[in-house]
């Protein structure tokens, strides 16, 4: 059992590592870009991501999830070319559906850039889809230091392009571009390693062993995508009826605060639960006592709620002054909207850290259903703030305080599952 501790704590590190260093990169940047990009640019590059992360979700059907249960290499090379098929056929379709509404889109977050800039959003989809399916066979291979290194490229081929392009020729644009080009680089380099080590046996791959694993691992298309739109849709949903509600300066403002909060706790968040995701379901399977999993699961839980409690209590603090010191002149008020959504923040970021054990325990579809009433409850306590204030603030205050109810209902029901019988 400690040696099983002990290595879920390395390769957490190892991820962690890679994530913290790319977040400094990123930390060193922000106070440049908000200086040489505006906040509306800031605002284009938040709703950019929002309509490339609902097209992501679609563009494996998530079978790149199963790349980690596989029992067999074989089994994996075909979840691997099954994603790869599906991802061509969303990123083609996508070019058609995003030039064809890009004048709606446009006129939805009034900015006529998507009119001219549609055809970045396919690129997008499928350079980020091939780096979701490899990064997923790679930590199946428990190749963590390999992709804390990319990590650290991703975040200064991301910054450093876009710093260099407002330099040289400033466009509103250089941070969506930035954004491509890093994973053209991460998925370039993805294929060339796995082809390297892999290529003779990829090419015994059948069309019937493809179809055998879409059909095995259905499950992932018919529940797991709708909880990935679901996750993907609160911060999308807050984008979309903050640029519906309120200007695009504060859309702006909320955007480089909201990524400032929830960027280095993604990074702790998401290492736990991607090696945890591999450790719960080693323990499930070798048929784990329950008192041993949540004791150690507590012990983590405990770990993040002392974060948690140093970063609010900083936050309610200095905020604002650290904001306008970081930012920029100006930029005071992105602080201020800090301190109204940190109890929203760190709530996510605990609950998010356990996301793996309903998946474990197989209970996504229970989890839809909580899913979508935390969907329900953002949207409602986003337009109860704008007809009660009209302010983006007290939005943002309403939406925090019914969100951190709906995450400790919902990591009570994590705990619940632990103790339940497994069938």
């Amino acid at each position: 059992m400690i040696n099983i501790k002990s290595e879920f704590w390395s390769n957490t590190l190892k991820r962690y590592f890679g994530s913290l260093i790319a977040q400094i990169i990123f930390l060193i940047s922000e106070p440049i870009l908000t200086r040489i990009y505006t906040p509306s640019d800031f605002a284009f590059y938040a709703q950019f991501i929002s309509i490339v992360n609902i097209f992501i979700i679609f563009s494996t059907f998530r079978y790149e999830l199963s790349i980690v249960l596989t029992k067999d290499t074989k089994e994996t090379y075909n979840v691997i070319y099954l994603s790869l098929i599906i991802l061509v056929l969303v990123s083609t379709a996508s070019i058609f559906i995003t030039k064809f509404y890009s004048g709606k889109i446009g006129s939805y977050f009034s900015n006529k850039l998507f009119e001219k800039y549609y055809w970045i959003i396919p690129l997008t989809i499928l350079f980020v889809g091939i780096f979701n399916i490899f990064e997923y066979f790679f930590i199946k291979q428990e190749k963590y230091t390999f992709l804390s290194i990319n990590k650290i490229i991703n975040s200064l081929v991301n910054n450093l392009t876009s710093i260099l392009i407002a330099i040289y020729f400033y466009t509103p644009i250089g941070l969506v571009v930035g954004y491509l080009v890093s994973y053209l680089y991460n998925a370039s380099v993805y294929i060339i390693t796995f082809l390297k080590k892999n290529y003779p046996n990829i090419i015994k791959v059948k069309t019937t062993e493809i179809k055998e694993v879409m059909l095995k691992y259905s499950d992932f298309p018919k529940i797991n995508i709708l909880i990935s739109i679901l996750d993907t849709l609160i911060f999308s949903v807050i984008i979309f009826l903050f640029s519906y509600f309120y200007r695009a300066d504060e859309v702006g403002y909320f955007s480089r605060i909201y990524r400032l909060f929830v960027s280095p706790l993604s990074l702790l968040s998401v290492s736990i639960t991607q090696v945890q995701y591999q450790w719960l379901s080693k323990m499930v399977n070798e048929n784990k006592e329950n008192k041993i999993i949540y004791s150690f699961l507590r012990k983590i839980f405990f770990f993040l709620a002392i974060i948690s409690i140093v970063i609010i209590i900083l936050t309610l603090l200095f905020a604002p002054y650290i904001t306008e010191f970081y930012f920029g002149k100006g930029w005071k008020v992105a602080g201020i909207m800090g301190q109204y959504m940190i109890i929203f923040v760190v709530a996510n970021f605990i609950a998010s850290s356990f996301s793996s054990i309903p998946i474990v325990y197989r209970k996504q579809k229970q989890l839809l259903l909580y899913k979508v009433a935390g969907i329900c409850i953002l949207i409602v306590s986003i337009i109860t703030g704008y007809l009660l204030y009209n302010n983006i603030n007290f939005s943002l205050l309403i939406m925090s305080i019914f969100m951190f109810f709906y995450y400790v209902v919902l990591l009570n029901w994590y705990r619940k599952i632990i103790f339940q019988e497994r069938k």
